[in-house]
């Protein structure tokens, strides 16, 4: 639940919406990115009103308030009023209009006062708030993976990367490596950290995710070695999902095909721990 203190007072309880208000940290604003995708998977209980958003939450029917009636939600005065701040004590509406409504406005504002009718019985129990694919109340992240994906065809890069043979910290670094999203030196500095751009390996090129995993001097003995142990004839490829592709058609079967296709990313991580090592340890190749 978020923080008055951390996001603003006036952010809602539940759910996150934009409130356009100068609070938040980054991870809060990447949440209000997919706030849509969080609100479509989510299922609102609701029992003492106090903590749904009348205007913004759908709490009664599949569309939310201030979608269905936008006339009427310009006018409200209170757009982040509660559901208890607006169905009084005794069934009693208090909109906070900030003027008197006019006949078009007044049509609207009779269909939302016959909706009402609808809205559940106050309970002395908090509101809340579920995943509408949760099994049992556990959250589960596969379940979440399914559920979004769902009806996409499964990217054949993912395959690729993620394996239950891999550990899942070095599954995320090669996915991040084949997006260019590792914290190198050139993406660093192209996020406007003052660096001297330099391979913290070899001391020669510049230190870019396909020159480091790939093309680094010191890297490419590493590569070499395992693909002269099987005599095998070899074109560097330039990205890191060629280099799985490729390197999971060669022509070994059984065991040695199933260890074999490991070794890029056990390669990958072992030079991403040294480079590690250089960078704040000031170790050297």
């Amino acid at each position: 639940m978020p923080t008055p203190t951390k996001y603003g007072k006036d952010l809602r309880k539940l759910l996150p919406i934009d409130t356009k208000l100068p609070y938040g940290t980054g991870l809060w604003r990447h949440i209000l990115k997919h706030k849509d995708i969080i609100a479509n998977s989510s299922e609102i209980k609701i029992k003492s009103r106090t903590d749904i958003l009348f205007w913004y939450d759908k709490w009664i029917g599949d569309t939310p308030l201030k979608v269905k009636f936008p006339q009427l939600f310009k006018l409200s005065r209170h757009k982040l009023a509660s559901i208890d701040e607006v169905i009084t004590e005794g069934n009693g509406l208090d909109f906070k209009f900030s003027r008197t409504v006019n006949n078009e406005e007044r049509r609207s504002l009779i269909q939302l006062v016959q909706l009402l009718d609808q809205a559940p019985p106050l309970s002395t129990s908090q509101d809340k708030i579920s995943c509408k694919f949760v099994k049992g109340n556990y959250f589960s992240a596969k379940e979440c993976y399914l559920n979004l994906t769902a009806g996409e065809s499964v990217l054949w890069e993912d395959k690729l990367i993620w394996r239950k043979e891999i550990p899942s910290k070095v599954s995320f670094m090669v996915w991040c490596a084949a997006r260019n999203a590792i914290p190198m030196s050139d993406n660093l500095i192209r996020r406007g950290m003052v660096l001297v751009n330099c391979c913290y390996l070899c001391n020669k090129g510049e230190e870019t995710v396909h020159h480091l995993l790939l093309h680094c001097p010191v890297t490419a003995l590493v590569w070499s070695y395992f693909i002269k142990s099987i005599g095998l004839q070899w074109v560097q490829g330039n990205d890191i999902l060629s280099i799985i592709k490729t390197w999971q058609s060669c022509a070994l079967f059984g065991r040695a095909k199933q260890i074999w296709i490991l070794i890029p990313f056990a390669i990958w991580w072992a030079v991403w721990l040294g480079r590690n090592d250089c960078t704040f340890n000031s170790k050297e190749t």
